[in-house]
């Protein structure tokens, strides 16, 4: 009898990080976060209601590695 082989897999990060975790994460404030979205410096948000947006907690890491390879 065979038995299949199971490769490992990375696990997904499905976690929704709201303005307020971003700015802390960062050290900086709304408004300086909303330029580099509208700059195109940080990744855009995803909007999980009529009035609530969040960043992907991946889009937020891969984000923040660029910016530590670019350093």
């Amino acid at each position: 009898m065979q038995t299949a082989s199971v490769q490992p897999t990375q696990a997904i990060n499905n976690n929704i990080l709201s303005i307020t975790d971003v700015c802390e994460k960062v050290n900086r404030s709304r408004t300086t976060l909303w330029i580099w979205v509208n700059q195109g410096l940080f990744p855009k948000p995803i909007k999980m209601g009529r009035r609530t947006l969040g960043w992907k907690e991946v889009d937020f890491n891969n984000w923040l590695d660029k910016q530590s390879q670019e350093q």
